[in-house]
């Protein structure tokens, strides 16, 4: 599914089961209407597996319909009986999540075939001066705009799929901190993904353990899970949960800040969910930023290319006529 059709499926999730219908019968509606022949596949395992009487969050695990990380988010909706809050909630992420995904595919979209039209430049002075026909320019520059193509939706598929498995998540993750630019906005998405998680468990109702433990479980960052089960231990260590989260140096001072005001008047989740929206803010920003410096990026690029190729072009002809004058 798109981060759109989760969107509309958690939102469809929530409304159903607020209307008192039975998970069973939601999912042979669901089903019903589906025409993708293994989304009703998953649908059936999921129908499967409440019939046996095996938790919801079992039978998406069991069915791999939703992304991994949900997974622990949805358990503590189960465990709290506010599932219908957890899935507003994940639709609401969602939703935002494509806005930000849109915003980016359409500011890619006009660079993207200025730079494919550039593709046709390097071959065209040799097919104005005869060394190479028509046919084979052509071949040439719609093969390497194919290849682009292909690349572009494979790595997109390859996105997707991170969702749904965690050890690509991990490594999508691992490869993103890396890149210039990416790498600062990567770990801001985490770590807002994080807090929000904690801050929802919380709200639904779930202990402080339990919370960490799941928000931990629904982060692709390592470094976040293997510091939510320190800040456990550290609890049980009889440390208070703020000097708890002051040791990990993971978490922003802004996320340490929230858990010390909000255990202090005891609204640990008002608290931590104004630092995720804060966060939140950041990275929509940052995104919309990077999206109009690309195009940018790619329009000069373009320009400099396309000026290096008649330049270069040019001094070959008075090179070939220098050659045939001295000859």
């Amino acid at each position: 599914m798109t981060l759109l059709q989760l969107s509309v499926f958690y939102k469809n999730l929530a409304e159903m089961h607020n209307a008192g219908i039975s998970f069973i019968s939601l999912f042979e509606t669901i089903k019903s209407s589906e025409k993708d022949s293994q989304k009703k596949s998953k649908y059936q395992i999921i129908i499967n597996q409440i019939k046996l009487g095996k938790p919801l969050t079992y039978a998406f695990k069991q069915s791999q319909l939703l992304p991994v990380f949900d997974l622990p988010i949805i358990l503590s909706g189960e465990k709290s009986g506010n599932l219908c809050f957890v899935f507003e909630i994940l639709s609401r992420n969602y939703q935002q999540s494509a806005l930000a995904e849109k915003t980016i595919r359409q500011g890619l979209i006009k660079p993207y075939f200025t730079l494919a039209v550039a593709l046709f430049l390097p071959t065209l002075p040799a097919l104005a001066m005869g060394k190479i026909t028509l046919t084979s320019y052509l071949l040439k520059s719609f093969g390497i705009i194919g290849f682009l193509l292909l690349l572009t939706y494979y790595l997109y598929l390859l996105y997707m799929r991170s969702y749904f498995n965690i050890k690509l998540a991990r490594i999508r993750h691992n490869i993103f901190v890396k890149l210039p630019f990416i790498g600062t906005l990567t770990k801001k998405m985490a770590l807002e993904k994080f807090t929000s998680a904690l801050a929802l468990m919380l709200e639904s109702g779930l202990p402080i353990f339990e919370a960490l433990d799941h928000a931990g479980k629904s982060s692709a960052d390592i470094n976040i899970f293997n510091a939510a089960q320190r800040i456990i231990q550290k609890i049980n260590s009889e440390k208070t949960l703020p000097q708890a989260f002051q040791t990990e140096s993971v978490f922003s001072d802004a996320i340490k800040n929230s858990i010390l005001l909000g255990t202090e008047s005891g609204k640990i989740p008002g608290f931590l969910q104004r630092t995720s929206l804060a966060i939140k803010t950041e990275v929509f920003d940052s995104i919309e930023k990077i999206s109009k410096a690309i195009p940018v990026i790619i329009y000069w690029f373009v320009t400099f290319y396309i000026a290096f190729v008649i330049i270069s072009s040019y001094v070959d002809h008075i090179n070939e006529l220098n050659k045939v004058l001295e000859g």
